[in-house]
């Protein structure tokens, strides 16, 4: 029996592979839906799955915590933007002050401290590759380390004189933890003989978790609730997806006449059930492929065997999904640890709401830098004690402040005032005055000559030619 739209049938030597989706937009089939297909990722990735192209979320199972987060960082858009817009503001440059041990300002210290800062930032020409090491990328990683493994790790590596060569950031997720006579060991989990765990309990080794449970010693991941979410968008959208090329795409449909097919039938064949019944099989089945591999510009034009026609025609219905649509949002949103607005899906807020919203993201930033700001401390501490200086650093982060440059000014007028009149009140010394003041500037010490600058501000105030100092700054809110 001739197909009655053979004119569009495929020639077997151009016929598509029937492992390849047909295009077409009145394409009828339901495919399966993989996550992400073509999803390309950065080369470790690769080396570790073979060269993974397409990913589905019920894999996901096989997969530790770990390389989820780092796949979702990657390929996920929410993910890797919000992951993004924290580094940029987080990062935000960090200040190293040398101390003594009774926490005073300490010059030689600082000095040292300064020496050892401008080699890690500025390493020497050694005549070979030498991998970046300064401490703008030491700090991005960390803080990239806490929020996707729950902690950071360093290791100070010292060259042959016993002093500091770099700091070198590893996987917070390799570390593990064994109880040893009531202590915990350190070990990294790697390709070795044996058990896989190398012992690493050295004292150049320094890991520092979030948000540790009291009865373990490893932080909590701000982002471990994030793949929740990810696999419900991910079979929400493949649902709406499907639903969306059903009912909002016209699908054409055919009905074969039976009677007018078996006519055209020898008789052998339509006495014969077993020959009747693969006939019309393989009728069926022509017209089928031929349908699925129509182009957008063919028509359709057949024998009196096959009635044509499209289906669902005239049917107005509407699926509303806003309401799950913001519901995904928000909890990827509260999944991230960020705002909506930073995702680019903010609404009309007051500005009350969203000077609170700003407020409550960046102290969880800077909760996040005050684990990097500690492992900091106690790496940095123990170079400066390698080059025979007595005490400690103290590290901080520069302020994190998401608000406009006019607000930021009027509170530091504000803060300004507040101290000259605790001055004036005998609260605080002139010296107190200035340190907290420099602190609001980020500066670290007294400035050059302020002794002097003190002793004309004296005299200045006693011949009363003193400047007069503007009061009633606008608040810090407009």
């Amino acid at each position: 029996m001739k197909n009655p739209l053979a004119r569009f049938a495929p020639k077997r030597e151009t016929a598509r592979s029937p492992n390849v989706t047909p295009v077409g937009v009145i394409h009828t089939q339901q495919y399966e839906q993989s996550w992400i297909p073509l999803a390309y990722l950065p080369r470790k990735h690769e080396q570790r799955m073979g060269g993974t192209r397409n990913l589905d979320p019920s894999l996901f199972k096989y997969y530790p915590l770990n390389d989820i987060l780092d796949i979702l960082r990657h390929s996920q858009p929410e993910t890797s933007y919000a992951i993004w817009q924290f580094l940029r503001v987080a990062n935000s440059g960090v200040e190293f002050d040398a101390k003594k041990i009774t926490g005073e300002h300490n010059d030689r210290g600082q000095r040292v401290l300064d020496q050892i800062l401008w080699r890690l930032n500025h390493p020497p020409n050694s005549g070979r590759f030498e991998q970046a090491k300064g401490m703008e990328l030491t700090t991005g990683q960390l803080l990239l380390n806490v929020m996707m493994r729950g902690g950071c790790s360093l290791e100070n590596v010292l060259n042959q004189a016993g002093k500091l060569d770099r700091m070198q950031v590893f996987d917070a997720g390799t570390v593990y933890f064994q109880s040893r006579e009531n202590r915990l060991v350190p070990h990294q989990r790697q390709t070795a003989p044996g058990t896989g765990y190398v012992e690493i309990d050295y004292p150049t080794i320094h890991y520092q978790p979030i948000d540790p449970d009291t009865d373990d010693p490893y932080g909590s991941p701000p982002m471990a609730s994030l793949i929740q979410i990810i696999v419900f968008q991910i079979q929400f959208m493949n649902d709406l997806m499907a639903v969306v090329h059903r009912a909002g795409y016209p699908r054409v449909t055919g009905t074969l006449i039976e009677e007018a097919f078996s006519n055209q039938l020898p008789e052998s064949v339509k006495q014969d059930p077993d020959k009747y019944k693969e006939a019309t099989d393989n009728y069926l089945r022509q017209v089928q492929d031929t349908l699925r591999n129509l182009k957008p510009d063919d028509y359709l034009i057949g024998w009196d065997t096959l009635k044509m026609g499209l289906l669902g025609e005239g049917s107005s219905t509407t699926i509303k999904v806003d309401a799950i649509l913001k519901v995904i949002e928000q909890s990827m949103a509260a999944a991230l640890k960020t705002l909506s607005t930073i995702l680019g899906r903010g609404e009309n807020t007051s500005k009350e709401s969203y000077s609170a919203e700003m407020k409550l993201y960046s102290r969880g930033i800077e909760s996040v830098q005050k684990v990097v700001e500690a492992i900091l401390e106690r790496a940095l501490t123990q170079a400066l004690n390698l080059e025979g200086i007595q005490g400690w650093v103290d590290v901080k982060f520069k302020t994190v402040d998401l608000r406009s440059d006019y607000q930021i000014i009027a509170e530091i007028q504000t803060f300004q005032d507040v101290l000259y009149a605790a001055r004036d009140e005998g609260d605080i010394s002139d010296e107190e005055r200035t340190k907290m003041m420099r602190e609001k500037f980020g500066l670290v010490g007294k400035p050059d000559g302020w002794e002097e600058m003190q002793v004309e501000r004296k005299k200045s105030r006693e011949t009363g030619t003193a400047p007069q100092r503007r009061h009633g700054s606008p608040p810090a809110t407009q």
